[in-house]
């Protein structure tokens, strides 16, 4: 499992493209099972978030995920998430090494 994130920049948005503010993640499940329960932790100027996902990502695919409610915390600037742990349907578990857990400060 992978998460990688992407906040919505108002400022670059395109006509096509609506301004949302908050923080996008995408998975990728390569498990043969979904998964149910997503931990994340990310670091946006200077503070760290822990986030729970628990919509469901179908085995062997990717899902993208807006986080609206962060609105007003994540906006306009990349921020830096790492999987921390997975729950997956038939009640297996993963857990990110520890070097994973704490993401490095964008430049």
């Amino acid at each position: 499992m992978s998460a990688n994130a992407i906040v919505q920049d108002p400022e670059r948005a395109g006509p096509r493209t609506p301004s949302i503010d908050g923080l996008t993640i995408v998975y990728s499940n390569d498990r043969d099972v979904a998964a149910t329960e997503i931990h994340v932790r990310a670091r946006y100027r200077g503070r760290t978030f822990n986030l729970v996902d628990r919509a469901a990502v179908s085995p062997r695919t990717k899902a993208t995920h807006l986080f609206r409610s962060l609105s007003g915390i994540f906006a306009g600037t990349q921020a830096d998430c790492s999987p921390v742990s997975v729950v997956f349907s038939d009640g297996s578990r993963w857990d990110a090494p520890a070097e994973l857990t704490s993401p490095t400060p964008s430049p």
